[in-house]
């Protein structure tokens, strides 16, 4: 492993930015003028990026097309992010606030962008285009003084950013955590990301678990192939716990910081020439394995923001069905969230910000629902028949993202495997 530390680089000249966030839980919206809204009980007008209110029980078409990409949103809940890709396969970055006014253009080539837990400092990058941090709304851009080719940059509860660089096929992957100022320190170089998922021709491999900060920004941790490394600010990467056997596809911090939900590929016993997903808690300082989530479904495990309870989906997308389930910390407990239901969960799932609720899309019904984490009620907050949600995101306690674009689910094919908790 290498330490090394950088200066910042040059400081940019452009991307002017314009609209201060603010601050407080936030109300109700008035749309702005020709900006569809609605209530809850009216279907959404197809495709689009929609800010659901939860509040007042209503939505608003923030972005009127699906080719309007939503890339990011304020902390506040009160500005959006999104990129728009021209002819000449050119992407530009714009901004909108969430009653749909105000749409102005942020940078050019620039495809990605992170707000800092703070709302303070926001980080773009894209091919070919470096790291750039801007103090949000209408400070001077600086470039940060790591690489170009970024491949995903996570803030930490202080303000500090991890940084994966390097092409997915490429050898020459490294990590940094950069400070806000634009200062850089790499921790972990190309050694010790191998590949991931399940083995596969040495040219389509690539690192698998992206960086994920411990709730008190503390450690972070992030894994290759069969592996999962941890580092502390300062300090150089070490491996907590390794899969040999399995690839490992992403890891997740409980609220307290004292386990980590690993999930992992394997190939399904009904039919090997699919993968199965399980889902292997351990001990984030130990590595010792608490218990085994066999059959856990596909998409990545989600910790509640509040207390050790592990949120998961009990089928995967080649299931004919899933189902949200919950697990206690110590594996105890396992029980349904939701009933069962054809179809898949494409758009994804969440914790609100207070862990009262759980939001989930389903492509079956077209429809978004916000479940009690406690009893299991749900309320359908959105509806846009014909199209599929993707991209779900909690933006305040009682605001939701979410996008809707057309297509057909193709998910319906069964593997045979209940979930099920297996101990050591």
């Amino acid at each position: 492993m290498v330490r090394q530390l950088i200066l910042a680089g040059a400081t940019l000249s452009l991307l002017g930015l314009l609209v201060a966030c603010g601050g407080g839980e936030p109300a109700g919206i008035t749309p702005a003028p020709g900006i569809a809204s609605g209530p809850s009980s009216q279907a959404a007008p197809g495709e689009g990026t929609f800010l659901i209110n939860l509040s007042t029980d209503s939505w608003v078409q923030v972005l009127p097309t699906f080719d309007k990409y939503l890339t990011e949103a304020s902390p506040d809940g009160e500005t959006i992010l999104y990129r728009v890709s021209s002819a000449s396969n050119t992407a530009e970055l714009f901004a909108v606030e969430v009653d749909g006014s105000n749409r102005r253009k942020i940078a050019d080539g620039f495809l990605e962008a992170a707000f800092s837990p703070d709302g303070k400092t926001l980080a773009i990058w894209g091919e070919d285009r470096p790291l750039t941090l801007i103090d949000w709304p209408d400070g001077e851009p600086v470039e940060a003084a790591v690489p170009a080719g970024v491949r995903e940059a996570v803030w930490s509860p202080k303000n500090e950013l991890a940084v994966f660089t390097g092409e997915q096929t490429s050898a020459a992957r490294d990590l940094y955590l950069v400070s806000r100022g634009g200062t850089a320190e790499r921790v972990a170089g190309g050694d010790f990301a191998s590949g991931g998922g399940l083995p596969l021709p040495a040219t389509d491999r690539g690192v698998r678990a992206s960086p994920r900060w411990a709730p008190d920004g503390s450690r972070l941790a992030f894994a290759d192939e069969t592996s999962v490394y941890t580092v502390t600010p300062g300090e150089e990467a070490e491996v907590l716990a390794r899969f040999p056997d399995v690839g490992v596809r992403s890891v997740s911090w409980s609220s307290d910081g004292a386990l980590l939900a690993v999930g992992v590929d394997r190939r399904a016993v009904a039919d090997p020439l699919y993968e199965a997903t399980d889902i292997v808690v351990i001990d984030a300082t130990t590595s010792e394995r608490r218990f085994t989530l066999v059959g856990a479904g596909f998409f990545d495990p989600l910790w509640s923001p509040v207390e050790p309870v592990l949120l998961f989906d009990g089928n995967a997308c080649l299931f004919e069905e899933w189902q949200l389930m919950l697990v206690n910390g110590d594996g105890t407990n396992l029980r349904p969230l939701t009933e069962r239901h054809d179809g898949s969960l494409l758009g994804g799932y969440g914790w609100s910000p207070d862990g009262a609720q759980v939001a989930t899309t389903s492509v079956e019904s077209d429809t978004v629902t916000a479940v009690d984490a406690d009893t299991g009620a749900t309320q359908h907050v959105f509806r846009s028949p014909g199209a599929i949600l993707l991209g779900l995101r909690w933006v305040a306690r009682n605001r939701l993202i979410v996008t809707a674009g057309g297509g057909t689910d193709a998910c319906n094919q069964s593997l045979g495997e209940e979930t099920r908790v297996v101990f050591p």
